[in-house]
């Protein structure tokens, strides 16, 4: 039973955020402010798909903030063009 416990501890270990994730997201939301500036947007979708390509299930939480970067990047560099 000892080592069954010992392995069940290792297994519980804290998940951490993404940083990729994160940026993509928070950039996601400064295109709504910096839309004028092209660049924005389209770091956002750069980095939350970095975020989705490194994400792992197993280390990292947030998967849904990179979804949110890349749809905001895409939506608001789309309506750049309009």
């Amino acid at each position: 039973m000892e080592n069954y416990d010992k392995e069940k501890e290792t297994n519980t270990s804290i998940k951490k955020i993404n940083i990729y994730c994160e940026i993509g997201f928070v950039l996601g939301i400064f295109s709504f402010f910096f839309s004028g500036f092209f660049i924005v947007p389209l770091l956002a979708v750069a980095f939350s798909s970095v975020g989705l390509i490194t994400f792992r299930n197993t280390r990292h939480k947030d998967k849904w903030k990179a979804y949110w970067g890349i749809f905001l990047g895409i939506l608001l560099a789309l309506t750049n063009f309009v």
